[in-house]
């Protein structure tokens, strides 16, 4: 598990940054990234947010089928959402989901 505690920053124009998941793994993104405007993409392995803020301001959150997105128990994100399944068979469990760390609840209450 790999902790991002730290603010990420975007440079250049707002919102031409991507930040891209890749591997196995989990990445934990757990505080306020007010300042990256760009596109957040999990291709593979496991994308958990512990704060809502650590995405306020992506244009989007992208989910493909080799990933998932995990949320800590209580968030509310209001985020654009994109599950993308580029094979059309659905997501494989336990890969290509959003699921609740905890096992209680969470909230997206963005565009899905």
């Amino acid at each position: 598990v790999t902790t991002v505690s730290a603010v990420i920053a975007e440079t250049g124009a707002p919102g031409t940054a991507t930040l891209t998941k890749s591997g196995v793994g989990t990445m934990v993104l757990s505080s306020n990234n007010s300042t990256l405007s760009g596109q957040l993409i999990a291709n593979a392995g496991v994308l958990r947010l512990t704060d809502a803020a650590a995405v306020a301001n992506v244009s989007n959150v992208q989910v493909n089928n080799n990933a998932a997105l995990e949320l800590a128990n209580g968030l509310n994100v209001n985020e654009a959402l994109i599950l993308n399944n580029a094979t059309g068979g659905g997501f494989a469990v336990p890969t290509g989901s959003v699921r609740v760390v905890d096992g209680e609840s969470a909230t997206w209450s963005g565009p899905i």
